[in-house]
Order: C-alpha cells, then structure tokens, then sequence
C-alpha cells in the first residue's frame, strides 16, 4: 500500500493540477503585478518550481542524480517565463521520478534524514504537500485575475483521499 503521507501528497498534487486546467500558454505566462510594483512569478514557472521540488527532495535527496534543468525553478532564482508544455514536461517527468521512491516508502524510511538534509523524508513528504496547496490557492488567484472561474478550493475527497487512509 502507499504511505498515508504519499496519499495526501498525490492528493495536493491532483488539486494543483486542477487549477491548471484550461489555462493556455500565454496565461501561463503572465506576471501579475504586486502592490509593491513588482511582479509575481508566472503559473509556468511554479510549475517547473515544483517540478525542481520534487526533484531535490525525492530524486536527489534520496541519493540520485543532480539535473541543471531544475536549477532556474529554486526559490531566489531570476524569474523566466517558460512555455506551458515545458513546465509540464519537467513537472511530470519528476513526478514519476520522485513516485520510484514515494510509491514504496514505508514508516521507517520515512524516519531517517539523508546525510546533510534539513528534514527527515517524512517531513518532507508534508512539506511537499503544503508546498502544492500554497501554490494551487496563488495559481487560483492568477487564473481570476485572467478571467477564468474560481475553483473551489478542495475537491471531492470521496474516491480519492478517504479516511482511514490506507496505508
């Protein structure tokens, strides 16, 4: 069975992705301005954001490789602007990356930090998991901004998140 914390990281998932559904490549690019006079990052490239989390948490931190195609999405990085079909590319190729590791962890290697991590994994697992929701609620915003309908927050959790989780 799928940990519980890895049930409720793939639920955040889906509801991420529901905010990015009829969106097209130009919306995905547009920067809102700030009260400050700067500007928001794009939904584009919260996507490759966290496609770069994924990564660093659950390809590389767990001992894999390291990819350069990652590095413009860390936090304090300069904005860009990527296309749509590139940051879901990234996105879902380290979903199913990180879901190698994610879809066997159990209770004890959740426990453990890697050397020199910040986090145990399973802390990280939640991390992760508010991580998606903060920037489902900011691309929610940005698609209102662009003329699309509001999306109620939280979904259906019959059929995909039940309690007693199943673990």
């Amino acid at each position: 069975m799928v940990h519980q914390l890895v049930q409720m990281q793939r639920f955040a998932r889906f509801e991420f992705e529901r905010g990015l559904e009829g969106l097209t490549d130009e919306e995905s690019r547009f920067r809102p301005v700030k009260a400050d006079g700067s500007k928001m990052n794009c939904i584009s490239w919260t996507i490759g954001h966290l496609a770069d989390q994924e990564w660093r948490l659950f390809v590389r931190g767990i001992g894999g490789p390291e990819d350069e195609r990652f590095e413009p999405y860390a936090t304090g990085r300069p904005a860009i602007e990527p296309a749509l079909d590139e940051a879901l590319a990234m996105w879902r190729e380290a979903k199913a990356n990180a879901d190698e590791w994610l879809s066997k962890a159990t209770d004890a290697d959740m426990e453990p930090s890697p050397e020199n991590w910040f986090e145990n994994l399973g802390t990280c697992v939640m991390r992760s998991t508010y991580h998606y929701f903060f920037h489902a609620g900011e691309i929610n915003a940005v698609r209102q901004l662009l003329g699309h309908p509001e999306i109620p927050f939280i979904g259906l959790l019959r059929g995909r998140l039940d309690f007693p989780l199943q673990g």
